[in-house]
């Protein structure tokens, strides 16, 4: 799926990768832990097709969907429900061309945009959002709140619960999903969502650095970390 080939990649002076040289295969999961300023933010800045190597090769199929994990918490008064259904872009382009559409009156760009909505699973899109909500320790009542009456950590299970609102274009492409500085229960609760599709986490920890090739890897150390801390 994904073959880095002797990469380097700098911010400024500092090189952050160099020589890199590694495979991920379709269907593997994989976690990326490092101290803060390493660069995993900016491998998976690489992996978004947002930066270039410097040197080297990063190649990636064609088709290519990327569900990403906004890393910054959200701070709107939008409710939890809008700002979770945001997250399917495609779909959110076809309610606004449909609006355009019915405000000139183009009966036959709108018979054509409903069929689109209708394959993009439209209609269904508010009753995913909320199941993704609910799957993510959200309340019934919680889905017309404002995002910023959440704390700091059910902000970032709303960022987790948009970008897996773009699952169900995933037929038929290459589906990759990405978590930067996402470790918490939540995202081991909503996996089965990914179908058994790529899977990223990033997170810098003091002293600690490895790739893990599993979900409950991850979780083990993650909990080694927290047993670590509580001695010290």
């Amino acid at each position: 799926m994904f073959t880095l080939s002797n990469a380097r990649i700098r911010r400024g002076p500092q090189v952050l990768l160099d020589e890199a040289t590694v495979t991920l295969f379709r269907g593997e999961k994989v976690g990326i832990v490092g101290r803060n300023g390493c660069g995993k933010s900016t491998l998976l800045a690489l992996i978004r097709g947002e930066i270039a190597t410097d040197a080297g090769e990063y190649r990636a199929p064609a088709g290519l969907t990327i569900a990403s994990v906004a890393q910054d918490l959200p701070d709107s008064p939008r409710a939890l429900i809008d700002y979770i259904q945001d997250g399917d872009e495609e779909l959110r382009a076809v309610e606004a061309q449909l609006a355009a559409a019915h405000a000139r009156n183009d009966g036959t760009l709108q018979a054509t945009l409903h069929a689109r909505y209708e394959s993009l699973d439209g209609y269904r899109a508010a009753s995913r959002a909320a199941q993704l909500a609910r799957g993510l320790g959200f309340d019934s009542g919680d889905l017309q709140r404002g995002l910023r009456e959440f704390s700091g950590g059910l902000r970032m299970r709303a960022n987790l619960a948009r970008a897996l609102m773009r699952r169900p274009p995933f037929a038929g492409r290459v589906p990759v999903f990405i978590g930067d500085d996402v470790t918490d229960e939540s995202v081991f609760a909503v996996l089965p969502e990914l179908g058994g599709k790529g899977f990223s986490v990033g997170r810098h920890f003091d002293g600690m650095a490895g790739i893990f090739d599993s979900p409950e890897d991850v979780r083990r150390a993650l909990q080694r970390l927290a047993a670590g801390r509580a001695r010290a």
